[in-house]
């Protein structure tokens, strides 16, 4: 059984990497979206510059049994340079803020990738793979609704995850994921919303629980480093 941990933020540049595993981590030896493989104490890894943050970062992969110690080894060798370890929460702002959706989360079994922006993934060249036809039909289908990124403004409330999104009085999607950004300032998350206000720019209705509402603004990229210009760096 595998399990992995993440080392996030400038950790490159601040030579966090580089001092605790003998790989070169360069953009050149080892650019985004790219695997290697290393060896500490013994212990195999396999890693992967990738991440859930929006920060640059990579996803160290290995054998389950030696997770407590090489988490320990980590936070020794990378006490000097600051490394912290973060929590859940933490990690579900950052993504928000890169726009990263959480299957389950900001979709259900009533959602499709088309409308959930992520269709790219789909390769439906393949000659065949489970679910083809199914995925095919609703990719002949006029989107009715659409996943889209939004921000508020500074000062707003924060809503919580699962209120409506109201237009004409009537609720008319809702918000999946609602978090305030420390980094930016103001409220950020995803709704589903109707496929004609889903425009960049457009204004939305989030409606909470007590009857208080805010209006949202639809971006058409991730509220953080949207060039991914931090990531590949």
């Amino acid at each position: 059984m595998q399990e992995f941990q993440e080392l996030t933020s400038p950790v490159r540049r601040s030579g966090i990497p580089s001092s605790i595993i003998d790989l070169d981590f360069s953009n050149e030896a080892f650019p985004y979206m790219h695997n290697r493989q290393a060896t500490l104490e013994g212990v195999p890894l396999n890693l992967f510059r990738i991440g859930f943050t929006g920060e640059l970062g990579y996803e160290i992969h290995f054998p389950s049994e030696f997770g407590e110690s090489l988490w320990n080894y980590f936070m020794e060798k990378g006490e000097p340079f600051g490394l912290k370890p973060f929590g859940v929460e933490t990690q579900r702002i950052l993504r928000l803020e890169k726009g990263h959706l959480i299957p389950g989360a900001d979709t259900d079994a009533l959602s499709n990738p088309y409308e959930a922006g992520v269709g790219f993934a789909i390769k439906d060249d393949k000659e065949d793979f489970i679910g083809k036809a199914f995925l095919a039909e609703f990719k002949q289908r006029e989107i009715e609704n659409r996943l889209v990124p939004y921000r508020l403004q500074e000062g707003d409330a924060i809503p919580i995850d699962g209120v409506a999104v109201i237009a004409d009085g009537k609720p008319v999607g809702r918000v999946t994921s609602s978090r305030m950004s420390p980094t930016l300032g103001y409220g950020i998350g995803m709704a589903w919303v109707p496929a004609g206000s889903s425009e960049a720019g457009n204004h939305f209705n989030i409606r909470s629980l007590d009857g208080t509402s805010v209006i949202a603004t639809v971006l058409d990229h991730a509220a953080y480093d949207p060039e991914g210009q931090i990531l590949k760096s």
